[in-house]
């Protein structure tokens, strides 16, 4: 066993029964006195699997680089177009990354990926983790694994990189332990999985693994429907979206239902037509205006045509109701 490595393990094993038992990490930033040689991580340059990973995707947007090191790959993102934030849970380690990539205007951040930021939350287009979940303990890790997911925003990436566990691994021997597919697979629930790739890079240490999950897209939320009445009645329209969705003229009221419960004929409305009405409720519902106003109700043409029209046009003379 090196020298460095030893030094590590000692750390390690002096933290893990402490009330902070990822604080060595500091110790090891802060006792290698910024000698590179010291951080056993520490590869220098970008790792390839993500070199390889961007070169093949063509794509920028927010990137935010979790337990971020010495800051290579952030640095690198940074230099292909993207915006980045980068973490670690390291002081030591976000000043020294801070100095070494000065050219950039990479935002860097003292941060714990048990607590993340809760302005992170579905902020960012790519999601990049580097051998961060193998090098925490697995009590610590199951724990943290499940923060990646969200921080993702409609239509984001995530990637994850590390050492692949094999038979012979041993899981008393880390840090690094080694992640199974299992586990791996336990990190993209609720994603779409677009990538699980796995190989030896030379000069170096066991088998690798490159995991990239996708946040399929979704139907956004309308900033001016934010409320919590107003969200739970668009999540509600999203939700017919795909349902057979007939409107039934009931004076004041619409009655959105699936069956005949009027004299008058229910009216379908195709999916482009529901995402009209739904918009234009919402905008209504802002403003605190009558309910009726963007819908005069007598009969289905009126409601099809008042549709299409601007709602500043076509006030309710009908109705004094208000959205309930």
């Amino acid at each position: 066993m090196d020298e460095v490595r030893e030094r590590m393990l000692e750390m390690v094993s002096k933290a893990e029964f402490s009330e902070q038992p990822l604080s060595w990490f500091e110790d090891l930033y802060r006792h290698s006195k910024r000698d590179r040689e010291q951080i056993p991580w520490d590869w220098k340059e970008p790792h390839p699997f993500l070199v390889e990973w961007t070169n093949e995707n063509e794509a920028s947007g927010r990137a935010l680089v979790v337990g971020s090191g010495l800051g290579e790959d952030a640095s690198f993102l940074w230099k292909n177009g993207w915006s980045v934030t980068a973490f670690d849970i390291s002081e030591e380690a976000v000043e020294w990354s801070r100095h070494l990539h000065q050219d950039t205007d990479i935002d860097w951040v003292v941060g714990d990926l048990l607590n993340p930021d809760q302005d992170w939350l579905g902020m960012f287009d790519l999601v990049v983790e580097v051998h961060i979940l193998q090098a925490i303990p697995e009590e610590i890790r199951k724990r943290a694994s499940p923060n990646l997911a969200p921080l993702l925003a409609s239509g984001g990436s995530l990637v994850c990189i590390g050492r692949l566990a094999e038979e012979s691994d041993i899981e008393d021997s880390g840090p690094p332990w080694p992640l199974t597919w299992d586990f791996l697979n336990q990190i993209g629930e609720g994603l779409e999985e677009n990538e699980k790739y796995s190989a030896f890079i030379p000069e170096t240490e066991g088998k690798r693994y490159r995991v990239v999950w996708k946040k399929v897209s979704q139907t956004r939320i309308p900033t001016y429907a934010r409320t919590t009445s107003a969200a739970k009645l668009q999540y509600f329209l999203i939700y017919l979206l795909s349902k057979p969705l007939y409107l039934q003229p009931l004076g004041p009221r619409l009655a959105l239902s699936g069956i005949r419960t009027h004299s008058h004929a229910p009216l379908r409305l195709d999916r482009n037509e529901l995402l009209m009405l739904s918009s234009r409720i919402f905008h209504h519902f802002d403003e605190g205006t009558n309910w009726c106003r963007m819908m005069p109700i007598r009969g289905n043409c009126s409601l099809r045509q008042t549709l299409h029209q601007n709602p500043r046009e076509s006030p309710c003379k009908h109705h004094t109701c208000r959205l309930p």
